[in-house]
């Protein structure tokens, strides 16, 4: 019998090991897996955060490209803008000076139909009772009025296109 209980003593010790910790002979757990647990489940904790605080950065990293992008086509389009601005404001000097130049061109033939002679009427230019001389004053006088008109028309639309050019 003697011999008979140490077996049966070795098999329940072999028994003891294999059994899960619920089945324990003691009655308390071991105070290191406790600890194990707790800093096993801050570093999921902190895992977590860390995905978290990592999508974060991705997301703010893409938005700060699209915002990088926007900026660069605005500054591209500013810059279309002022080189059109920078084109009309030439255009614009250049109508400028051609109407002062037309003003002083209508000023100049003004003074010099003022200073020609008038003939009497146009009615007796017609008739051609004027003198042979004063025939071909009074066609050298119209030619100079058909010029005044022609450039004050010249004048009137080139100022019109001016006015359009301003409104837009």
């Amino acid at each position: 019998e003697e011999r008979s209980a140490p077996k049966s003593l070795v098999s329940s010790k072999a028994h003891q090991v294999a059994a899960p910790e619920s089945q324990l002979p003691w009655p308390h757990r071991c105070i290191w897996r406790d600890e194990l647990d707790v800093r096993e489940r801050q570093l999921e904790k902190i895992a977590t955060q860390l995905d978290r605080t990592s999508g974060a950065l991705q997301r703010a990293k893409r938005a700060l490209a699209a915002q990088k992008e926007r900026h660069e086509e605005i500054k591209g389009e500013h810059r279309h803008a002022e080189a059109a601005l920078r084109e009309e404001e030439r255009k614009r000097a250049a109508t400028q000076r051609q109407c002062l130049d037309l003003q002083r061109k209508e000023a100049q033939l003004r003074r010099s139909a003022e200073m020609e002679p008038r003939p009497r009427s146009s009615a007796q230019l017609r008739r051609g009772l004027l003198s042979h001389d004063g025939d071909a004053k009074a066609a050298g006088a119209e030619d100079r009025l058909a010029a005044i008109f022609r450039e004050t028309r010249r004048i009137v639309e080139v100022r019109r296109e001016g006015a359009q050019v301003a409104a837009s």
